[in-house]
């Protein structure tokens, strides 16, 4: 598949009604390809959403979950997917951490996070971005 991630967990799912595949990953390139994480091997940053209307063989990026990259080492990282019923409101629940010490622990920042998403608009077709 040409979706780039730095060997951490997806969520795969088809929607309801038509069958589509949504994938979430971390969209996260090789090290010092984006500023200021140049010594990152494994970063788990830049959590997007993709789409696939024939079964994975194209995909599509639609939406980006969180993208924070900072010096304090962001995890954004284990995604899950849910439909709600077959509408196009799909359900994100992931986890947000800081390594280190400069955030660490103290950080209300992190934790479990949710966001829902009307993906009526990646459906017919008004937001797709081609992954290459």
């Amino acid at each position: 598949m040409p979706i780039p991630n730095p060997n951490s967990q997806v969520h795969l799912m088809r929607l309801e009604p038509r069958g589509e595949l949504l994938l979430a990953f971390n969209n996260h390139r090789a090290p010092g390809t984006y500023r200021g994480l140049n010594k990152c091997k494994a970063c788990r940053t830049k959590l997007h959403l993709a789409i696939s209307r024939d079964n994975g063989k194209t995909w599509g990026q639609i939406h980006s979950i969180d993208d924070e990259m900072s010096s304090s080492a962001v995890r954004l990282h284990y995604p899950s997917l849910v439909q709600l019923g077959s509408t196009p409101v799909v359900a994100v629940v992931y986890s947000r951490f800081y390594l280190g010490r400069k955030m660490g622990l103290t950080s209300m920042e992190q934790g479990i996070k949710l966001q829902l998403l009307d993906l009526s608009g990646a459906l017919s077709n008004r937001w797709f971005n081609w992954i290459r």
